[in-house]
């Protein structure tokens, strides 16, 4: 004869969490996870933000933020941004050249 299925006990009564406060808590309870959770840093993605700055963003920057090489930089920054952003180039007070995100 089976047993009859006993329900699960009720829970404690508290007001429900969000998303952000269990979040929080398993940041607290688990430290050395966490990186493992945060989003990368992608090569495109620092130079979509170096672009995006006011005063925008030489070819320096770019190979300083990649990596690349200055021929490698001059090249495929552009394609590496990817479609749907303008870039502009933009002469800086000193009379050097940056681009721009606009």
């Amino acid at each position: 004869m089976c047993r009859p299925i006993t329900p699960p006990p009720a829970p404690a009564e508290h007001e429900p969490e969000t998303a952000h406060e269990a979040s929080v808590l398993l940041n607290e309870r688990f430290p050395h996870l966490s990186a493992a959770f945060r989003p990368a840093q992608t090569k495109r993605a620092a130079i979509i933000e170096l672009l995006r700055r006011d005063c925008g963003a030489t070819l320096d920057d770019i190979v300083q933020a990649t990596g690349w090489t200055c021929r490698q930089t001059n090249s495929n920054f552009r394609s590496a941004v990817g479609r749907g952003i303008v870039i502009v180039p933009v002469f800086r007070a000193d009379g050097r050249k940056a681009y721009a995100a606009r």
